[in-house]
């Protein structure tokens, strides 16, 4: 018998995972078993109930495919796993690790969401060096794939990496992949293929980037997410008077309607824009005005981004940031000259006027590591972590520490001695919701001698600065990241700003992708709890290697007594050796999961104690000790692993309980 005539078990994953699926928020489709296709008629145009779902499943064990109208899939259609892998970095950097479905491996689709549905994208057609069509489709209206059921080829489900799909993520947590977006990707994977030598078999179709014509307010087709910035600035430059002039304020927030999609985050930004209060005709509110906006008035006038564009510039001389309003630049290939005299804050990590990220989880060392590298580049001739660092005036906006910064800096002048050019703010301000706090920021920046030109701003946290925004709107965050931007521009700084992690810490910094994206270097923080030291590592930079791992560990300062004449101490970071971070790695396996199953039982216990008998039995039955192999020798291998935890103060015990310390 051959392969081809072997029967293939299909579970039933319309069933099983169907309701589910919907109820995430998508537009589900049957997929006939052994095949990548729906033969249901006028399929695209389906928008399944629950009583479909239960019809279809009760026929045959469909699989589950995803209309891709409102959620386009990124279809890397490659057999080279060292080119697939290469182009996932890339997504993982600039998207921060989106779903992703893997059916034939290594070919893989990439799942996003879209406010402006599109037509099919794809990029030219390559043979690779081994004769194999390599191509990039990005699928979108009028189209579907497949998201569970069978491989008709490899027989086996289709997975989701991490279990991360549509069966656990709802559609409005996707990323939104712009029109940008889709010209970068096309763009990367052709550049990829190009630098390999394949062999090209015919072009490509994508959407063209914005024309001129959008300054003069030419109708376009939406595109919220990838305009919201360039609106957002724009929005800045009207003064305060412009939303008394009702006829006008009727074509700002008719354009913010139609780029929006009339959408809720299009309203939020028409009601911050509007201030609070803002009242029209018969009283009524913004949010009662939102709905009498139609996208395509009957008399031709389409009001746009274009028209928010144009106003702001002809009548109040907004200019884009970034945009070069002088003629273009063309440098031809024989005039190149390597940029050799362009300067560092810290070489090879942090770039003169550049935007760094650092975030971790809650104590993992974020706010020492920030003030030390602040306190660094203030200081005349120090090396941080070896690396050379160029003397700037800094300013430390304790946004999150308030006045508490004060004890740390009085620690670290223990380190860094005195008359450093560095200054602290110590009053909230907020940076996302109009410009004034940004104005009093450079103001008093621009209006202070702190013995060196300020070319360091470190920011800490962006959840204090965001002032009650959504971390997760692009609203929100791209009004935060413009108004950085401009805070960069106005006074030719470094912007180093500390920020979270999200609750799940292996996806990245908490909040909307277009953070990271803006972001020149991003760093994480992290803390091993056996070794008791705490790692920055590098993650992304946009112009240096990604390179970069900073150990340190705390020691305390003794700083004064209160009023009750107890000690007050805080702390300033020691860098720790390399081989420290190595005895990390080598940390007996057992060990190390020991630890890990103490902190899952802790968690689930309302005093985060565990039972010590408990967590015994779970450490023998695991198969840790596999090198003690009678029950005598593992009770021994757990006794010594707890005298070593007890005597590295990782863990407590009493009364039959234990704990991690750092989880009281």
């Amino acid at each position: 018998m051959t392969d081809s005539k072997v029967a293939t078990f299909h579970p039933n994953f319309m069933r099983d995972l169907g309701y589910k699926v919907r109820n995430m928020g998508y537009r589900l489709i049957p997929i006939t078993p052994g095949t990548k296709a729906c033969y249901e008629a006028d399929w695209p145009n389906i928008k399944a109930a629950p009583e479909d779902i239960t019809r279809w499943a009760k026929v045959k064990p469909y699989g589950i495919g995803i209309i891709t109208t409102e959620t386009p899939v990124l279809d890397l259609d490659c057999f080279d796993e060292d080119f697939v892998t290469e182009f996932r970095n890339e997504i993982d950097i600039r998207f921060n690790r989106p779903p992703m479905r893997i059916g034939d491996a290594p070919k893989v689709a990439i799942l996003f969401r879209t406010l402006a549905p599109f037509n099919k994208v794809r990029s030219a057609e390559y043979l690779t060096d081994k004769g194999r069509k390599a191509q990039l489709e990005i699928l979108g209206k009028g189209e579907q794939f497949v998201a569970f059921a069978i491989h008709p080829r490899t027989r086996k489900p289709y997975k989701w990496e991490d279990d991360y799909g549509p069966a656990t993520v709802r559609v409005e947590d996707l990323v939104v992949l712009t029109a940008e977006d889709r010209q970068w990707a096309v763009e990367l994977f052709e550049r990829m293929a190009e630098a390999r030598g394949w062999q090209r078999r015919s072009p490509g179709s994508s959407a063209p980037a914005d024309g001129d014509n959008e300054l003069r307010g030419d109708p376009e087709p939406p595109d919220w997410e990838r305009k919201l910035p360039r609106i957002m600035s724009a929005l800045a430059a009207f003064p305060p008077a412009v939303r008394a002039d009702y006829d006008l304020w009727c074509v700002i927030v008719a354009a913010l309607h139609y780029e929006s999609g009339g959408s809720e985050e299009g309203l939020q930004v028409a009601e911050d824009w509007s201030g609070p209060g803002w009242e029209g005709p018969e009283k009524k509110t913004v949010r009662e005005l939102w709905g009498t906006f139609r996208r395509k008035p009957e008399d031709g006038d389409v009001a746009t981004a274009g028209k928010i564009y144009y106003l702001a510039n002809k009548q109040y001389g907004w200019v884009e940031p970034g945009r070069d309003s002088g003629p273009l630049r063309l440098i031809h290939y024989d005039d190149v000259q390597p940029r050799l005299l362009d300067g560092y804050v810290v070489k090879g990590l942090i770039g003169p006027q550049s935007f760094v990220l650092l975030y971790g989880t809650k104590n993992t060392g974020k706010t020492w590591f920030a003030l030390d590298i602040s306190l660094s580049i203030a200081a005349a001739g120090r090396r941080f972590f070896g690396r050379r660092v160029r003397q700037a005036g800094v300013i430390y906006v304790a946004a999150e520490a308030g006045r508490s910064i004060e004890n740390r800096v009085w620690a670290a002048k223990q380190k860094f001695g005195s008359g450093l050019p560095f200054a602290a703010i110590t009053t909230p301000i907020d940076l996302r919701s109009n410009d004034v706090d940004l104005k009093r920021l450079v103001e008093k920046i621009k209006s202070q001698n702190i013995g060196a030109p300020v070319e360091f701003v470190t920011i800490d946290t962006l959840s204090r600065v965001l002032a009650g925004g959504d971390e997760n709107a692009p609203g929100d965050m791209g009004a935060l990241v413009m108004n950085l931007d401009r805070l960069r521009e106005q006074l030719n700084t470094t912007i180093f700003l500390v920020h979270h992690a999200g609750k799940n810490e292996n996806r990245g910094p908490r909040g909307h992708s277009l953070l990271v994206a803006a972001a020149d270097t991003v760093m994480e923080s992290t803390y091993s709890k056996a070794a008791h030291i705490f790692k920055v590592q590098v993650e992304h930079q946009r112009d240096y290697p990604i390179d970069g791992l900073f150990p340190f560990v705390l020691r305390e300062i003794e700083i004064g007594r209160d009023s009750d004449d107890e000690l007050i101490k805080s702390c300033v970071i020691e860098e720790t050796s390399f081989e420290a971070i190595q005895a990390d790695k080598i940390l007996s396996m057992s060990t190390r999961n020991a630890v890990e199953i103490l902190e899952n039982l802790c968690r689930g216990a309302a005093d985060n104690r565990a039972n010590e008998s408990e967590w015994k039995d779970s450490f023998i039955k695991s198969n840790l000790t596999t090198e003690a192999k009678t029950p005598k020798a593992r009770a021994e291998a757990f006794r010594r692993m707890k005298i070593h935890l007890l005597e590295e103060r990782i863990i407590s015990c009493e009364d039959g309980k234990v704990w991690l310390n750092d989880q009281l």
